[in-house]
């Protein structure tokens, strides 16, 4: 038996798992700069600093939480099935004595314990997109603070935990699945997106073009999305928590998933406004990538085929609803490219989820369970209540401290870049030019 340096046996460790989830671990990670670089590229030059700072506050402030006391909320022994026990893995330090846990029975408990600070950082995270350019950065901070302690943690335990809704609970004689973050991390974060919105109000100008705002450079763009894309591959298959023959099959459902929505979302932006937007088609890709999420270790990539359809179909024609029939200004379309998605994700999971694809799973109607369509539905439903309840108070409460949680119409009209942070942020430079110019200099002098 191999021994750690603490004298504790570490025969449960897969030496090929392990590699695996640390990689996928920094592959997450990458995922902060890409979520950063696709905003800020999307957006209005004058607001591109404000949402790169606000992605880089926040993986910063989260990360630290979760290591003093996130993981053990999430995945320490459950209190009555609410939340985890706070003293269970303080600072993580227990951790390093090289015991697995039942989450990840391969690796050691340490790795999977980082692993799951990328998912609990760039959560709150997403709703950047949506509130861009209107909400004061105190108030954010703050608010993401609270969010991830009043909604995130206590729904990754439910679910994800010995929570009252996961399969390792004790409240059903199954459970929600969720297999890399539909229920917990974009349905959650596209319903206080959405909320968020409501509450903080249309942009400055929002009437004259639906908030089809010129974007600053989609060069930047179109290279976040393809930090996020590569990033996903981490997100999705590091969930399965081993290097093996599931992981295969979430990286094809993963790549599956996104090709098909983005070509979807091309196809119908030529036929509708008769030229393909490279915007649009980038949403696609990321409306397919997070739609997967929930269901690409439990499907066969027979019926990722068709979820992936679905979820490019309804995605694009949801995003022209949310903002021209109910005109609301999700800046970046979060609540429906993150939301909308997840929630048409984690019901293939009632319907297409089998024991043949992941035995750590469960059964769906496809497997003769139709009761799995009634649990998912109830983790759906969850998710939204909680999120909408928590955002709304935790708004409310920081509005009344700071005297309104939006900024002023000068501010808006100047940028969020310089009221908020003193420094304009020109987008002049492409790191995709970058980057080009690297690879052609690289290549000339070999």
């Amino acid at each position: 038996a191999k021994m750690s340096r603490w004298g504790n046996s570490t025969t449960c460790v897969d030496d090929g798992d392990t590699a695996w989830m640390m990689i996928s671990t920094v592959l997450v990670l990458g995922m902060v700069p890409g979520l950063a670089l696709f905003e800020a590229g999307l957006l209005r030059s004058k607001n591109a600093l404000s949402v790169i700072m606000q992605v880089i506050a926040g993986v910063l402030v989260l990360s630290a939480m979760w290591l003093v006391f996130g993981f053990s909320l999430v995945f320490g022994p459950t209190c009555k099935g609410f939340i985890g026990d706070i003293t269970a893995y303080p600072l993580m330090v227990t951790l390093i004595e090289g015991k697995c846990l039942p989450f990840a029975p391969t690796v050691p408990g340490i790795v999977y314990g980082v692993f799951q600070m990328m998912f609990a950082s760039i959560t709150p995270l997403l709703q950047t997109g949506a509130i861009a350019g209107r909400m004061k950065f105190p108030v954010y901070f703050l608010y993401i603070i609270c969010w991830e302690i009043f909604v995130y943690y206590p729904l990754a335990h439910w679910i994800w935990g010995e929570g009252w809704l996961a399969p390792l609970g004790n409240t059903f004689p199954g459970g929600v699945i969720d297999f890399a973050g539909g229920i917990v991390i974009h349905i959650s974060s596209g319903t206080a997106s959405l909320i968020a919105c409501k509450m903080l109000g249309n942009r400055y100008g929002y009437e004259k073009n639906y908030g089809a705002f010129r974007p600053s450079n989609l060069s930047n763009a179109l290279l976040g999305v393809t930090f996020l894309w590569i990033g996903w591959f981490g997100f999705n298959a590091g969930s399965a928590g081993n290097a093996g023959i599931l992981t295969a099959i979430v990286v094809v459902n993963t790549q599956m998933a996104a090709c098909v929505s983005g070509l979807i979302w091309m196809l119908l932006d030529w036929a509708i406004d008769r030229h393909p937007s490279l915007v649009e088609t980038l949403n696609g890709v990321v409306a397919g990538l997070a739609g997967i999420t929930p269901a690409s270790g439990f499907i066969s990539p027979k019926w990722t085929l068709l979820v992936s359809v679905t979820l490019g179909v309804t995605s694009f024609f949801g995003v022209t609803v949310l903002k021209e029939k109910l005109k609301i200004d999700d800046a970046l379309d979060v609540s429906v490219v993150h939301g909308w998605t997840s929630l048409v994700g984690s019901l293939a999971n009632g319907f297409f989820s089998s024991l043949s694809i992941n035995p750590r799973g469960q059964p769906g109607l496809v497997d003769g369970a139709p009761i799995q369509i009634g649990y998912q539905c109830l983790g759906i439903v969850i998710s939204i209540a909680w999120s909408s309840f928590w955002t709304f108070v935790i708004l409310k409460v920081l509005g009344l401290i700071f005297g309104g949680i939006r900024v002023t119409l000068e501010a808006e009209r100047d940028g969020l870049g310089w009221a908020d942070h003193g420094e304009v942020h020109s987008f002049s430079f492409s790191f995709l030019s970058f980057f080009s110019s690297l690879s052609f200099l690289c290549l000339t002098h070999k």
